[in-house]
């Protein structure tokens, strides 16, 4: 099931706009996101969050809102999909707190849910879809209906 799930998520985030404008002097930040998201379209996790830890450790939200967000996100992805719920609840955490953009901090709730999800702890999915619906994220919705009702 959780393999389901992350086609259903790359299909869905695919969609949205993957290639990052860089807004920091380093070219090399955004090949890695590029190929780590490749990885993670390739179920290769583990290479996956390699990629994005070399993003993670060498910039902040403030030097790169986009490059740092999206790897939080997929790598809070590729942890959730390794079994590693807990990594994946922090990473989307991350995003939560210290994210300015609302799309990501709305995906972000979505993906946690599902981690929560993962975890038993449906009280906490069903808060973070609900929040995520209100940020708009529509799928959200069907995921508390499923789940929540």
């Amino acid at each position: 099931m959780k393999n389901i799930l992350l086609i259903i998520i790359l299909t869905l985030i695919s969609c949205k706009d993957h290639n990052v404008q860089t807004d920091v002097n380093n070219n090399q930040y955004v090949d890695n996101l590029n190929n780590g998201y490749a990885e993670l379209q390739a179920h290769n996790f583990t290479q996956a969050i390699k990629y994005f830890n070399d993003i993670i450790d060498n910039l902040t939200f403030s030097q790169s809102e986009t490059l740092v967000a999206k790897s939080y996100l997929y790598r809070g992805l590729a942890k959730n999909d390794l079994g590693d719920e807990r990594g994946a609840i922090s990473d989307f955490t991350m995003i939560i707190n210290n994210s300015r953009v609302n799309d990501y901090i709305a995906e972000a709730y979505h993906f946690r849910g599902i981690a929560h999800l993962n975890m038993r702890n449906l009280d906490l999915a069903c808060s973070d879809w609900s929040k995520s619906g209100e940020l708009g994220i529509n799928r959200s919705y069907k995921f508390i209906q499923e789940n929540c009702n």
